[in-house]
């Protein structure tokens, strides 16, 4: 197990890297957030993950009310987002919930924002399962919604109380999803470590078969590297978190142009890489 922390005084909270889920119910005991949670999930994810998740929670304790939404990125739009709320409100009229995100960004993002935005602002945690969420979007707390007119319009920063990343959810990940969270391991090598970007280069076959090494390498060396940015710069005021939206610019575009269907986001972030380094040459 790999502790990584977000150093954000307050609202400060740590990123653990394990193999299994066994010591998330001791992890978050500490943090003191009561027992009343909100899972908030696929419906197709649940029945993958639940079992090795949900029983632990539950024996320690923990009254887990279940909420699914769709599994595309047009599930973060306003009638979702309503529908949530809606759902926690009616399972939490009289309690602060802790809301549990267990997927991939949409579902961080999602249930971010509804965290954000519940009574002023709920705690929630992270339980990322694709290789994208657990080396990124799971960690900063940006949270968001879409709109027709671009990605990620309506939103919050809203930190979560813990990101516990399990590697071994990732093993039934497909190869199109090993790729698309490959293409953020990348930016990291490309905006801030030199060496991350020779092991990807160098290992790239271990990387898409995501043996336990190469996970090991590509999820510690990012989120140590997001976590140090996000200490220095949570809201994106002083220019060092700028440089986490390398590709982003038009890997965004791309997507809202498409309707957020042809491209996952990695996909467009790597293209939006692509773009922003051939424009790099051309300057100079």
């Amino acid at each position: 197990m790999t502790v990584i922390r977000v150093a954000l005084g307050a609202r400060s909270y740590p990123i653990i890297v394990a193999g299994s889920y066994r010591g998330l119910p001791q992890a978050l005991a500490r943090l003191g957030l009561g027992r009343e949670g909100v899972v908030v999930s696929h419906a197709r994810l649940l029945r993958r993950i639940g079992p090795g998740v949900l029983p632990l929670l539950r024996r320690a304790g923990w009254r887990l009310s279940i909420i699914t939404v769709p599994e595309s990125e047009t599930a973060k739009s306003f009638a979702i987002l309503q529908r949530l709320l809606a759902a926690v409100a009616r399972r939490s009229a009289m309690r602060v919930p802790v809301l549990i995100a267990v997927g991939g960004g949409v579902v961080g993002d999602l249930a971010g924002f509804a965290a954000a935005v519940f009574r002023r602002g709920v705690p929630y945690v992270q339980l990322p399962t694709t290789l994208l969420s657990q080396v990124d979007s799971a960690i900063g707390g940006k949270t968001a919604i879409d709109m027709p007119q671009g990605k990620n319009l309506i939103g919050a920063f809203h930190q979560p109380r813990l990101v516990w990343n399990n590697s071994a959810v990732l093993r039934s990940l497909p190869m199109r999803q090993r790729r698309s969270g490959l293409s953020e391991v990348i930016k990291y090598g490309v905006i801030a470590d030199a060496s991350l970007f020779q092991f990807l280069e160098r290992h790239l076959e271990a990387c898409l078969r995501l043996t336990p090494e190469a996970v090991r390498t590509m999820v510690i060396g990012s989120c140590r590297i997001k976590a140090a940015v996000v200490a220095r710069d949570e809201r994106e005021t002083r220019g060092a978190r700028a440089h986490l939206n390398f590709g982003h610019t038009l890997g965004h575009a791309l997507e809202a142009a498409t309707g957020f269907h042809r491209w996952t986001h990695g996909e467009a972030i790597a293209i939006g890489m692509c773009a922003a380094a051939r424009i790099a040459v051309g300057e100079g």
